[in-house]
């Protein structure tokens, strides 16, 4: 599968997760209960937007589809935009209420009958002109960041953010005034996905290949605590999950599914106005790696001071504890295994850099967690779990397009 389907695929794929999102807040609503629910409406309007954002993507990245293709699959995606122009929904919720409930479920049924058809559209996004896979959103070549030292990473990562004038480190606001969770830029750039055969603890499915990693985005400093997630509960009346008797607070929220996960950002969207979701599985080991080579970010050999593993502590330990890996991020190794936003696949086939296209009945975790030995907390081991699942070693980190 080349970058421009995995690309295409991947818009597909947050179209449908959008329009899937709004079919399930608006199910078991009537109108004069959306009228009345400025949430239910926020996260609605920011599922719209996402579809917009999505569509505007493909319809200027594959123009080719529109002139060569008619059929499949830009009929779907001028629905979509014909569907939001007819009124500015935010000011006018009742227009809003009509795209949910009359357009929304006839596109999302349009895409899924698509997306079943996958091998097909695979092959036709194979004929489209090649545009370089190593090239960044402004034509850019992307560097191989892979084996590069700490200062080199940290030089790069604080240029792309000055260059999208922000931050390394940045929080973006609530509606009520206070910040959401601390956020950090990763660069874009091509590594080398998997381990290498000769690393100790390693598994047949690591076969190791070159990712790129086109567009800078936002990765959370740390896995969703407990606080950041009970807020979201507080706000939305769901009831918040057990914490083991280990506290709450700063602690890593754990017992959360994949759908939950989805839920808070898709909360936190709306709160901010910002494209919150999971990270792909390429993003997350790439972020995890930090331009590293080696089974874990400081090297070859698994250390107690730098993670939480084995049992060593019996629980979890607080988010922002041990030392971060060289892009800041906190507990990339160890502590709870993370969920991404990928489909799982037991070998390599370019599921990890997409989004869900809801096809796989399991969803790539990664990272390991309190409980596991070292060649499971290694950046190359892969691991997969049902998206019902809430256990006590598993919570998520956030990550933010930019």
């Amino acid at each position: 599968m080349t970058h421009d389907s995995r690309q295409l695929a991947d818009q597909l794929a947050r179209m449908l997760q959008a329009l899937e999102r709004i079919e399930r807040y608006t199910r078991e609503l009537t109108a004069a209960d959306f009228q009345d629910n400025e949430m239910v409406q926020d996260a609605v309007f920011r599922n719209l937007e996402i579809l917009g954002e999505a569509s505007t993507g493909i319809e200027r990245d594959f123009p080719e589809l529109a002139e060569d293709h008619p059929e499949a699959p830009l009929t779907v995606v001028q629905a979509v935009r014909r569907a939001l122009a007819q009124g500015n929904f935010r000011a006018d919720p009742p227009s809003a209420w009509r795209i949910a409930r009359q357009d929304v479920p006839a596109l999302g049924e349009q895409l899924r009958e698509l997306l079943r058809a996958f091998a097909s559209l695979e092959a036709f996004c194979e004929s489209l002109p090649r545009r370089s896979h190593h090239r960044s959103r402004d034509g850019a070549e992307l560097p191989v960041v892979h084996g590069w030292s700490t200062e080199r990473v940290k030089t790069r990562q604080r240029k792309i953010a000055a260059s999208l004038d922000l931050s390394v480190a940045f929080r973006d606001g609530l509606a009520d005034g206070s910040m959401g969770p601390e956020m950090l830029v990763i660069p874009p750039g091509r590594f080398l996905m998997g381990s290498p055969e000769d690393e100790g603890g390693r598994f047949e499915n690591e076969d190791r290949h070159e990712v790129s990693i086109a567009h800078a985005f936002a990765l959370g400093r740390h896995a969703v605590s407990f606080a950041e997630y009970d807020r979201f509960c507080a706000a939305t009346g769901r009831e918040p999950p057990d914490d083991w008797g280990w506290g709450r607070g700063r602690s890593p929220v754990v017992s959360v599914s994949w759908m939950d996960a989805l839920d808070y950002c898709a909360w936190l969207g709306a709160e901010t106005g910002e494209d919150y979701r999971l990270p792909t599985e390429a993003e997350w080991e790439y972020a995890c790696r930090a331009g590293t080579t080696t089974a874990f970010w400081w090297g070859t050999e698994m250390h107690p001071v730098l993670a939480n593993f084995a049992g060593e502590h019996r629980r979890t330990l607080p988010v922002d504890t041990l030392q971060p890996n060289p892009w800041g991020l906190f507990h990339s190794h160890g502590n709870v295994w993370e969920w991404t936003g990928s489909d799982w696949a037991e070998y390599y086939d370019g599921a990890e850099n997409t989004h869900s296209q809801g096809h796989a009945a399991q969803r790539a975790i990664r990272g390991g967690a309190w409980n596991n030995r070292p060649r499971h907390c290694r950046a190359a081991y892969r691991n997969r779990e049902r998206p019902e699942a809430r256990l006590n070693y598993l919570g998520f980190r956030l990550a933010r397009s930019l």
